[in-house]
């Protein structure tokens, strides 16, 4: 049983990823009176037991490196020798980009996130971030790249719960060492192990919510 507005029940045991598809299957039951969303997936980890999340893959497929021409440290400001036309308040940037994204995924990104992109005649793109910046990260000539934004862990199956609703809720997950980007439907390039997660959600600001779990059951 969990309980809370926004709930979180962790296994204990992180499982590697291999060819085969990770299965999972489990009973849930909304045993409160609020309208519940129930997500079922996982936490992605690298093989140096790093946390994945879309922040350390590009936010676009042609999310290209960008040169840094100019940093202005104080302002939070990178000056880039090209606009970037994918780009979201709040996503991340990642540093030491490469171009055939042998860098992905990437955790060297800096802490604070983008709060503004813009176009400068010359065609250079000037990206604001939300805060002061370290400038002995960001030097001249380097190449970064616009990444995700700050999102959650991949969760490929959810449901919305009615009060004493009863669901199974499964997934099949793969690896696909070909994709270089964030997907809740298969484990990206880069994903070693994984760890199983239930969250349980409720859109009211004072509202909680309780589900069961039974029969959780993970294969390959």
């Amino acid at each position: 049983m969990i309980e809370g507005k926004n709930s979180q029940i962790f296994l204990n045991k992180k499982i590697l990823v291999e060819n085969n598809a990770i299965k999972t299957s489990l009973k849930i039951k909304n045993v409160g009176d609020k309208r519940t969303t129930v997500y079922s997936g996982f936490i992605p980890y690298t093989k140096n037991g790093d946390i994945l999340l879309a922040r350390n893959y590009p936010y676009k497929e042609d999310s290209k490196p960008l040169e840094i021409i100019s940093v202005d440290a104080e302002k939070g400001e990178i000056l880039v020798n090209s606009y970037p036309e994918q780009w979201v308040k709040l996503n991340y940037v990642a540093l030491h980009a490469k171009e055939d994204f042998s860098d992905v995924p990437n955790v060297d990104l800096l802490p604070t996130t983008i709060l503004n992109v813009e176009k400068k005649e010359n065609g250079y793109g000037l990206i604001k971030m939300n805060a002061p910046l370290d400038k002995s990260k960001l030097k001249v000539g380097d190449k970064i790249r616009i990444h995700g934004t700050p999102s959650g862990y991949t969760y490929p199956s959810s449901k919305v719960l009615d009060p004493g609703e009863e669901i199974i809720l499964e997934s099949s997950v793969k690896k696909d060492d070909e994709l270089h980007f964030f997907s809740n439907k298969v484990f990206s390039h880069g994903v070693y192990c994984v760890q199983p997660i239930v969250l349980s959600y409720t859109s009211g600001s004072d509202e909680k919510n309780m589900i069961q779990i039974d029969d959780y059951s993970i294969s390959y």
